[in-house]
């Protein structure tokens, strides 16, 4: 966790890389996909990021995301792995009552 994040009110939370700790952000994501409720705006760079990602299934049809050929490419899958951390996120706000349930979406631009 970083220490300036807390010190400017920001409360970070870790989520591990792993098999068992993606698997259930993984699959919460997939639904909402597929559901339409994620648009990311035909934004290149995350259209880009979202075709270099591979999904792989392992033990229990567990999940997780993978960038093929990790040490030989240079594609890139963080945006997504974001994209999936901050979803998590939002859903577990959900329990309290999200912000934008109160105010709505607020678009910049």
């Amino acid at each position: 966790v970083n220490t300036r994040t807390e010190k400017a009110g920001i409360t970070a939370v870790e989520y591990r890389q792993g098999e068992a700790t993606m698997n259930p952000i993984c699959k919460a994501f997939e639904r909402h996909v597929l559901a339409h409720e994620i648009a990311h705006g035909n934004h290149p760079v995350l259209a880009w990021m979202c075709r270099c990602t591979e999904v792989v299934v392992g033990n229990n049809d567990n999940i997780r995301l993978c960038k093929p050929k990790r040490k030989e490419t240079a594609k890139r899958i963080d945006g997504i792995a974001a994209s999936v951390m901050a979803v998590a996120r939002a859903d577990a706000g959900k329990e309290g009552g999200s912000v934008y349930d109160r105010r709505g979406v607020r678009v910049a631009g």
